[in-house]
């Protein structure tokens, strides 16, 4: 109950929606786009402790619901369901970390239809591909989708029918969709529906990793991040990144001027992919923080990304943690040697390159950069 009243009050204060006081002193109550009050409702404003449905009157004005942790299932999720149906102002829906599957979501995509919704989170249930099927017909219609957070879940083939849902969000401004089982065709489709707008200029974060795509997949991905030039963060985690894909992405990438953060923890990067990307963190004016743990980098390719480091104008972070041998050179560098990987973290960590990690990386060669740059 505590934990949800304060995640309301902290939706709330991200969308400042929180009332204010003018000139004299007088209240403004807070209202959305439509004009209508705002009012955030949890579990305790819709159910009584038996998850049963409370009078209409006590939920009917809820512009935000946001029921989370609550071990909501199906059989609750039918029954908020009908609740929705009366709230005629619904533009936010939290449900996250709950057991809610494809009958549950299924009952609230037939309830949802029709809506426009602004913020969508069912992370962390167990949606599957008959319930997206069946919600993905009502996210079709939500012009005004600007978050929508599907991670954590069970969407495989299913998943491609987001597609034809992004081709009409024209802002569209962060996407979740990790950790789920979405195969080539999904992600093939998801990528050319957030590219069919190509002048958007609100979509700023996509993470797409640990889902079970090939190389087809991963090239729809590489080729298509060029297209999103408005993207800030990019997280593909977890996944099977080859270094054709990495080759093509990296052109991608650099193309995205406002590319800030970039993680590929566990993706399997070959020594080629992290010389790829290593030209990709030089060149690159805006990119400060790059995720690689778990990745098995030799030596020398360490350091030539530590190189690249040195020549970058922006890297303020990178994480490079390895396998167990880098783990014990961490803890015991006088036995095992000074972590590589440390070394250009520790570089990484400061701006003006001037730190002992920095004039290592340094004494050990001059950076040689092939005329033209990606």
């Amino acid at each position: 109950m505590i934990s949800e009243i304060v995640f309301i009050i902290f939706v709330l204060s991200q969308d400042a929606v929180e009332g204010t006081f003018e000139g004299g002193g007088n209240f403004v109550q807070p209202v959305t786009e439509d004009g209508v009050p705002t009012k955030g409702c949890v579990k305790s404003d819709i159910f009584d402790q038996g998850w049963n449905l409370l009078p209409e009157m006590h939920f009917d004005d809820c512009t935000i619901v946001s029921i989370t942790n609550a071990k909501m299932g199906d059989e609750e999720a039918v029954k908020l369901a009908k609740a929705i149906n009366k709230m005629k102002h619904l533009d936010s829906l939290y449900l996250h970390y709950n057991r809610i599957g494809d009958t549950g979501f299924s009952a609230i995509g037939t309830s949802l239809r029709g809506r426009n919704m602004y913020n969508i989170n069912f992370r962390k249930n167990v949606l599957g591909d008959k319930g997206i099927l069946d919600l993905g017909l009502a996210l079709r219609r939500m012009t005004r989708l600007t978050y929508i957070n599907l991670s954590g879940n069970q969407i495989g083939n299913g998943g491609k029918i987001l597609g034809k849902t992004f081709r009409d969000c024209k802002i569209l401004r962060e996407v979740y969709l990790q950790d789920n089982y979405m195969d080539d065709e999904a992600i093939v489709e998801i990528l050319n529906g957030l590219a069919k707008w190509t002048e958007k200029k609100y979509l700023t974060k996509i993470i797409l990793g640990g889902n079970k795509f090939g190389q087809k997949g991963c090239m729809s991905i590489a080729s298509g991040l060029g297209k999103l030039t408005e993207l800030n963060s990019v997280d593909l985690s977890n996944s099977a990144l080859d270094k054709q894909c990495i080759a093509i992405m990296s052109v991608s990438l650099y193309k995205l001027k406002k590319l800030s953060s970039l993680a590929m923890n566990n993706c399997h990067l070959e020594s080629k992919s992290l010389k790829v990307l290593s030209y990709t963190i030089s060149g690159h004016n805006r990119l400060r923080q790059v995720a690689l743990d778990g990745n098995a980098f030799k030596d020398e390719d360490l350091f030539l990304l530590g190189k690249h480091v040195l020549e970058s104008p922006a890297i303020q972070k990178i994480t490079i943690h390895g396998g167990a041998y880098d783990v014990l050179q961490r803890l015991f560098p006088f036995l095992f040697g000074y972590s590589t990987a440390q070394l250009v973290e520790d570089c990484a960590n400061d701006i003006s390159r001037k730190t002992a990690a920095c004039e290592l990386l340094q004494s050990s060669g001059a950076l040689h950069t092939p005329t033209g740059s990606l």
